[in-house]
């Protein structure tokens, strides 16, 4: 088996899914994500189950875990655990590129072929999300992410009201 690439047409991110890829909820899902210079990366979020790991190969970003801020440079790692708030961008001049490894990634691996299949079908606004407002949250489920500001719990209700409503989305 080899590596997929993904390449989302919107933010001009590039994801490299490393193989094998995770066939069993427990497994791990590592991949790599160039993202250009300035880019927005990943805004506040959590997820329920999954615990993640970012290593910085090139470049650097700026990672933030619950309140804190920190820059990383290449060589540099962080690890976050589940239900603790996080996100990432480039606010650098330079692409970067980060090793990362979500656990479990069955989930996680299926959220990023929908986002890239939204940006390459054309279904997806300026910052790379699903225009469809059924779309997101069935992603969203998939990986059991949730965004900043309300409660888990009312964020998963709203999610699959929202995903209920949403045609087959096959990724």
């Amino acid at each position: 088996m080899s590596d997929t690439v993904l390449k989302n047409a919107v933010t001009r991110d590039v994801v490299t899914l490393k193989s094998p890829h995770p066939t069993r909820k427990r497994n791990a899902l590592v991949f790599t994500t160039e993202i250009p210079a300035g880019a927005a990366g990943s805004p506040l979020h959590r997820h329920s189950h999954l615990t993640g790991t970012l290593e910085v190969l090139e470049g650097c970003v700026t990672f933030q875990v619950g309140k804190t801020e920190r820059v990383l440079a290449a060589g540099a790692s962080m690890s976050v655990r589940s239900k603790t708030l996080h996100g990432f961008c480039d606010a650098s001049n330079s692409p970067a590129v980060l090793r990362r490894t979500a656990t479990p990634g069955v989930g996680f691996e299926q959220f990023l072929r929908g986002m890239q299949a939204s940006a390459e079908a054309g279904r997806a606004n300026a910052a790379g999300m699903p225009r469809d407002p059924r779309r997101l949250p069935r992603l969203l489920l998939d990986t059991n992410l949730h965004f900043s500001g309300l409660p888990m719990g009312l964020q998963r209700v709203l999610f699959s009201a929202f995903a209920a409503l949403a045609p087959d989305t096959t990724h």
